[in-house]
């Protein structure tokens, strides 16, 4: 049973930091990362975890994570959303860059953990706007963030 949670973590990782859009470009990346599995083991695993798939305008069809999904995995630490680029304050504004697809899903999570310093935040495709509470310094918001994410200055571009 141990194996197949460490399988299904390794997937879901596999699934956010890249755009797959077959089954046998996952397989041959969990080989890679030492899962060596059979195609149906893959078929029940993806249903399992309620992957699916979508329409990128790149790659085509793609796999993805519902949301809760990718929150669940990316809990602790802002590197561990794999899909931020960066992130610029301006004022009691702040514009966070996603992957493609992915803003809605960060916008979840910062939403989910009800930082004191936003107000709330709007997703489109690839950028997330989080609007900070107007009496909050940029300092202040910064480490307001640093409490949830302990990495986001590696995003930060002042």
């Amino acid at each position: 049973m141990q194996a197949k949670n460490q399988r299904q973590i390794t997937l879901k990782k596999l699934i956010v930091e890249n755009y797959f859009s077959s089954q046998e470009e996952i397989l041959k990346a969990l080989k890679n990362a030492g899962f060596e599995i059979t195609q149906a083991t893959l078929s029940r695993d993806l249903k399992e975890l309620g992957v699916g798939t979508y329409r990128h305008d790149k790659y085509g069809h793609v796999y993805h994570l519902p949301d809760e999904a990718f929150i669940a995995i990316n809990d602790d630490d802002v590197n561990q959303l794999f899909a931020i680029k960066s992130l610029k304050i301006s004022k009691n504004l702040a514009v966070l860059k996603t992957k493609s697809g992915f803003a809605n899903s960060v916008a979840a999570i910062l939403d989910q953990k009800k930082i004191e310093t936003i107000i709330g935040t709007v997703a489109g495709d690839d950028t997330i706007l989080i609007v900070i509470d107007e009496n909050v310094s940029k300092e202040d918001f910064l480490a307001s963030l640093k409490k949830h994410f302990k990495n986001i200055m590696k995003v930060y571009k002042s």
